[in-house]
């Protein structure tokens, strides 16, 4: 039940930094980060497939529900599709037989080489699906590509940095 807690308000800490700071923190209009994934790309890998599906169209739901943009549904349905990902990603970039720690912890105690290989496709993936979804048009590809790249950067950076500094193991 501990956990479950921890992680609910975890879960309510990075809606509200992304719904009242991180939404209006674009760089050059073109960017945004999208802090939210941090959550859900740490929750544990023992998380049950159905749960995850859920809180990950749960947690983009209610981000599209308090976000200003006039198509609804977008974070909930990349967010979804990421997180239908992730365990194949996991278990295909993960040598069994060598990941330190139980699947409980196991994404807070790999390598940071290890934990880049996982995060940049799934931010790609969240981002590709978020960005087309949100255009729905290939009449401004560019422009669409031009969000989708900085946006992706962006966000790769920022999940790297709230996850150094909140979520990572300390090696002793």
């Amino acid at each position: 039940m501990n956990l479950l807690l921890k992680h609910t308000a975890l879960f309510f800490v990075y809606l509200v930094l992304q719904v009242f700071v991180f939404n209006h923190f674009t760089l050059f209009d073109v960017a945004t980060p999208i802090v939210f994934l941090v959550f859900l790309l740490n929750l544990p890998m023992s998380t049950r497939y159905p749960i995850l599906l859920l809180v990950a169209f749960f947690s983009g739901l209610l981000l599209d529900l308090f976000s200003s943009g006039l198509v609804k549904g977008v974070h909930a349905f990349s967010a979804v599709f990421m997180m239908s990902v992730r365990d194949f990603w996991v278990w295909g970039i993960s040598n069994r037989a060598n990941y330190r720690g139980s699947e409980e912890n196991m994404l807070q105690v790999q390598s940071l080489p290890w934990y880049l290989q996982y995060i940049i496709p799934m931010v790609l993936i969240y981002e590709i699906v978020y960005s087309f979804m949100e255009a729905f048009s290939f009449d401004n590809i560019s422009y669409t590509l031009l969000r989708l790249g900085s946006s992706s950067a962006f966000t790769i950076i920022v999940v790297l940095i709230f996850t150094l500094l909140f979520h990572r193991q300390t090696k002793r």
